[in-house]
């Protein structure tokens, strides 16, 4: 599905691109472009891959969420970890030092009413409840016509 999501601009940006919908949930694009360098950028992009829950998660560091509108939220607090909630999955990233950076993250549910609002926070980046809502009809009209990479009968 063709969406792009402004969450912060200011002068530096991050948005959200390259929504994908499945039966089983979605995935998306979260790129960062920084106007000046931030010695400190990959430390704090070490928040969305931390193996440590969020509530240890510092002023330093990025988080990523993702709220339905049933009150519930998926964050990347437990990143590449097993466990028994559900978590945002950065399934890779890439970036040039202290300026760029992108990652795909892996959301595991789809909205079943209601929008879905993806939030941004970097407190020493000066990024605090950055938000931006996507219609969740989208999401759930475009995992309809998702369709499978191999039959079943492989």
């Amino acid at each position: 599905m063709a969406a792009e999501l402004d969450l912060y601009r200011s002068p530096d940006q991050a948005f959200v691109r390259h929504i994908a919908a499945y039966p089983d949930g979605f995935s998306f694009l979260l790129v960062a472009r920084l106007r000046e360098p931030w010695k400190s950028f990959f430390p704090a992009l070490e928040g969305m891959m931390s193996l440590r829950p969020r509530a240890e998660k510092g002023p330093q560091k990025i988080h990523l969420a993702v709220g339905f509108a049933d009150k519930t939220e998926i964050d990347t607090g437990y990143s590449g970890m097993p466990c028994d909630f559900s978590i945002l999955e950065m399934m890779g990233g890439s970036g040039s030092g202290d300026q760029y950076w992108e990652s795909e993250f892996w959301c595991p549910r789809l909205p079943a009413r209601g929008n879905v609002t993806f939030r941004l926070d970097w407190v020493a980046g000066g990024v605090e409840n950055a938000e931006a809502i996507l219609d969740g009809k989208l999401l759930r009209d475009a995992a309809k016509r998702a369709r499978p990479l191999w039959s079943e009968a492989l």
